[in-house]
């Protein structure tokens, strides 16, 4: 199933755009931005992973283990466009292996 991006108007609190995206999960969000050139354009970072398994670590009988989480997130920018209501993944090769 894919992730969907919802924008919400600053000024009204309305939704005015829902735009699908590749599946992930994510704990944190970095940054967002409107392009300086078209305000119809989003620029949203993320720490994020592949599926939500990085979950089954964070149950108490495995952090009483005292073991990191093996998964690290990794940055991931998407670049929406309201317009077209896209979403490209820009930076999809700086994931760790």
């Amino acid at each position: 199933k894919p992730t969907y991006f919802r924008i919400i108007s600053l000024d009204t609190g309305e939704q005015i755009a829902r735009i699908p995206g590749p599946a992930f999960f994510m704990f944190h969000h970095i940054n967002s931005y409107q392009s300086k050139d078209n305000k119809n354009k989003i620029t949203v970072d993320i720490c994020g992973f592949d599926d939500p398994q990085i979950i089954n670590e964070f149950y108490l009988d495995k952090l009483r283990e005292n073991i990191f989480p093996s998964g690290a997130g990794y940055l991931r920018r998407f670049e929406l466009d309201l317009d077209a209501n896209t979403c490209i993944e820009s930076n999809a090769k700086a994931r760790e292996p």
